[in-house]
């Protein structure tokens, strides 16, 4: 019930849209077993309104120096665990990312628009769904662009491709997930088809992220490794405190790359 309950808040853009039935139940059951990798560390447990997370983040140079950056990121849900609104800002650049989402009577995603101070340039996305072909279509109403999405019958895999407004493939993503929920793998590939990334997430026992693997393809290859703990836990289960560290390998020589600690506020809607 635990595991249900924790996937039936996943904040997760990509498999929320794929609703197979007409209702909002039956949506959420396509998607409740499918984990991809952009919304791992956002897996909640219980009816979360919103959260908001500070991240400190110390990035280590060959020259013995290091860099520190500090990152906000506010998320807001509706009661049914849509993600309605995502700001982030860079403190050190003083920017801004606002993505507000919204979604149709089924419940399936129905548009997006992001705003950003850094380029001070918006984009509005507009998503449509083929529930016969099992088919997203993801368009960018200022440029054009497209992305279409196209999911197995039993979920574990995904394929995305993206378009530019010529029509021209200009990316491909094949998605990869283990049936016992522990581990997703994910191929990028360039409009040629040739590999440029590879990139794989675990998941410890009790559902949170604990490593991130990715290598980059090509003359130039490296690889970053991300291990992740969580000191504290609320009595949700939800993490207020997680620390990533993460190393790269270059040239067959492993070095310390980065440490980041972010810390979380959690709000809930009362059961």
């Amino acid at each position: 019930m635990q595991h249900k309950q924790k996937n039936l808040m996943k904040i997760n853009i990509l498999i929320a849209l794929i609703c197979l039935g007409a209702t909002l139940t039956q949506a959420q059951e396509t998607h409740l077993d499918i984990k991809v990798s952009d919304t791992v560390e956002s897996d909640l447990f219980g009816p979360v309104k919103s959260i908001q997370t500070v991240y400190k983040k110390e990035t280590f140079r060959s020259s013995g120096a290091s860099k520190h950056t500090t990152k906000e990121k506010e998320f807001t849900y509706d009661e049914k665990g849509n993600l309605r609104l995502f700001v982030s800002k860079n403190i050190e650049k003083e920017t801004t990312e606002r993505i507000e989402y919204t979604y149709g009577t089924n419940g399936c995603l129905s548009g997006k628009i992001i705003e950003s101070s850094e380029n001070e340039t918006n984009k509005t996305f507009a998503f449509s769904i083929d529930v016969e072909s099992r088919q997203l279509l993801r368009r960018n109403l200022d440029t054009g662009d497209l992305r279409i999405e196209v999911y197995s019958p039993v979920g574990y895999e995904h394929y995305i491709e993206e378009r530019d407004s010529s029509n021209t493939v200009t990316k491909i993503v094949q998605v990869k997930r283990l049936a016992n929920n522990k581990e997703c793998e994910f191929t990028t590939f360039d409009g040629k088809k040739n590999r440029t990334r590879t990139s794989q997430i675990k998941w410890n026992t009790h559902g949170l992220m604990r490593e991130f693997h990715t290598r980059s393809h090509g003359t130039n290859e490296y690889i970053f490794i991300t291990k992740y703990t969580h000191p504290k836990k609320d009595e949700a289960g939800n993490w207020i405190k997680r620390i990533a560290k993460t190393e790269m390998i270059h040239d067959g020589e492993k070095k310390r790359f980065s440490e980041e600690i972010a810390v979380s506020e959690i709000e809930y809607f009362e059961e």
